[in-house]
């Protein structure tokens, strides 16, 4: 949720735009738009440079994501960190000449229509066709709820009836499709563990070098007034630099088009204050039109009902004949040494999905202090088993295991196996009955806390930089010894008819495959399983902390 807030009070101060303008002394469109990208854009630079050489990564790092369909482009496919900040830069340059030019020839009305309504449909279009990835019948009904608003509330101010120019309109199309540019830019960026404000710094700082001779090539004078310098400042400072620091924030947990559908809030904020500042008209089509942008919230967002609808339509028939729900109830648990905070960064993109998360700290895991002294995993699996029952019984659960998680959750799917619709084993697998987690593990005080990294393989500490090393320790508690030393029992069948998703991480899917055929031991308990799909997304053994967004998108795709 903070994510989509963050996307809509950029877009508040996004729609002021035009009315400092309006307030502010006469200036040319290009001399305007350069002095709001050199302040706003330079102060964003500056910022993500303060905060990389204060210690905070500011660079891309890692592997790219999956080699699967929905989550991320290929590695043979990867693009240059340089070639992503120059197209998103240009598409920042660009953005300015393209939207004036269009509300020049068309008006505001019409060519901010056009642009900003047309934003969300190239961009989840590009999104589509660069990353494989349908944004989806949610995001498609949406955008064209909102766009028919932000139309009514165009229409429905007095403008004038001048015929639109097709130069004008092009221009306008032009600014949707910049603006697309730079969104999956920056999302590009975010992907490959950029910090939100150094994505938009990036793109903003370099398109402001480029602006200081555009600056300087027309008629600044304005700047050298009180009134002139104030809207520079508001336009720089607030509606590019303050306004593009949320954006990013937000753009780390939203889908691209999911952002540009948001984004629409801008001409909603420009007509509200065109007149209640401006004294701008707005006829009873333009009401309609604000119904329009309430309607699109509730598209975007679900809402609340009662009876039936409340419950849900059954929409999707899944693997086995289970049907699943448009929203599902996705109950996440950790692996050792880790409580609920864990998955902090993948549970954003599953609520943006539409589905109600909870994840878990299991007993004993409470705090560093907690007695675990005589917690097996028995005991562990007892309490996710208690709390599924504590659901509906008409609510479609799908347990996320991390893991040593993982053989909680197939605990839990031997227990109750008519409860889960689905189990997402992320690094991990299904355990089989009679084994252990991991009896090799060091036992310190009849506990386990989390060894010295030379423990591990090489493979489980991939893009687990220092950082996060650093992170991960501070935040870690000891694992009760029985969690990981008690051989599992497991008693129903069942079990094996519950739909499995394995996200493969450490090591690729083909080598499990396998190790399947080869009837190692590893993986007899998956070879049983009835309905199981494979995920790649190469990196460590701790893909919620290397690469979270990826992680997030899926296990959404899983329980599509």
């Amino acid at each position: 949720m903070r994510f989509v807030v963050a996307v809509l009070l950029a877009s508040v101060c996004f729609g002021t735009t035009g009315t400092a303008q309006a307030l502010g002394p006469d200036a040319s469109s290009a001399s305007v738009g350069a002095a709001r990208i050199l302040i706003g854009g330079g102060a964003l630079g500056l910022i993500a440079l303060f905060l990389h050489f204060a210690g905070r990564r500011g660079g891309a790092t890692g592997t790219s994501a999956a080699s699967t369909p929905g989550v991320g482009l290929a590695p043979s496919r990867r693009v240059p960190t340089w070639a992503i900040v120059g197209i998103g830069a240009l598409g920042v340059l660009a953005y300015q000449p393209a939207f004036f030019a269009g509300t020049a020839a068309n008006g505001v009305a019409v060519g901010t229509v056009v642009a900003l309504g047309s934003a969300p449909v190239i961009t989840g279009a590009l999104d589509w066709m660069l990353r494989r990835r349908y944004p989806g019948h949610r995001w498609l009904l949406a955008t064209a709820i909102a766009t028919a608003g932000v139309a009514i509330l165009a229409v429905a101010t007095d403008q004038g009836s001048a015929s639109a120019s097709p130069l004008g309109l092009l221009a306008s199309l032009g600014a949707g499709a910049s603006y697309a540019v730079y969104t999956l830019a920056g999302k590009a960026l975010l992907d490959r563990d950029w910090t939100p404000i150094g994505s938009m710094g990036s793109l903003f700082g370099v398109a402001a070098i480029v602006s200081l001779p555009v600056l300087l090539s027309t008629d600044a004078s304005w700047l050298a007034t009180g009134p002139g310098l104030v809207m520079a400042l508001w336009l720089g400072l607030v509606t590019t630099t303050l306004a593009y620091v949320l954006f990013g924030i937000g753009l780390r947990g939203l889908a691209p088009a999911t952002v540009s559908t948001l984004t629409l809030a801008e001409p909603l904020t420009a007509g509200i204050l065109g007149v209640a500042v401006l004294g701008e008209t707005l006829s009873a089509g333009g009401l309609l039109g604000l119904g329009a942008r309430g309607r699109d919230r509730g598209a975007r967002h679900g809402g609340r009902a009662t009876g039936a609808a409340a419950r849900g339509r059954l929409t999707r028939r899944g693997v086995g004949g289970r049907r699943y729900r448009r929203g599902m109830d996705v109950i996440l648990i950790p692996g050792f040494w880790l409580d609920a905070s864990s998955w902090e960064r993948v549970t954003p993109l599953l609520e943006e999905a539409g589905h109600r998360v909870n994840p878990l700290t299991l007993p004993g895991l409470e705090s560093p202090d907690a007695d675990r002294s005589e917690i097996g995993l028995q005991d562990h699996i007892d309490a996710v088993a208690e709390i599924v029952d504590g659901y509906g019984a008409d609510a479609q659960l799908v347990l996320v295991g991390h893991s040593g998680g993982g053989a909680i959750a197939h605990g839990v799917a031997d227990a109750r196996p008519d409860r889960i619709a689905r189990v997402v084993y992320v690094d991990a697998g299904p355990l089989g009955d009679g084994l252990a987690v991991n009896d090799q593990l060091p036992v310190v005080d009849g506990e386990i806390p989390l060894p010295d990294w030379s423990v591990f393989d090489d493979a489980d500490l991939v893009d687990l930089d220092d950082d996060l090393r650093a992170q991960f320790r501070a935040r870690a508690i000891a694992e009760p010894k029985g969690v990981a030393y008690d051989p599992i029992a497991l008693t129903d069948e069942r079990r094996y008819d519950v739909p499995v998703t394995i996200i493969a991480s450490e090591f690729p899917s083909a080598a499990l495959v396998e190790w399947i055929a080869a009837d190692s031991p590893f993986t007899r308990e998956l070879a049983r399983v009835k309905h199981v799909d494979y995920v790649d997304l190469p990196t460590g053994h701790w893909p919620q902390f290397t690469k979270p967004v990826q992680l997030g998108q899926a296990i959404a795709a899983a329980i599509a």
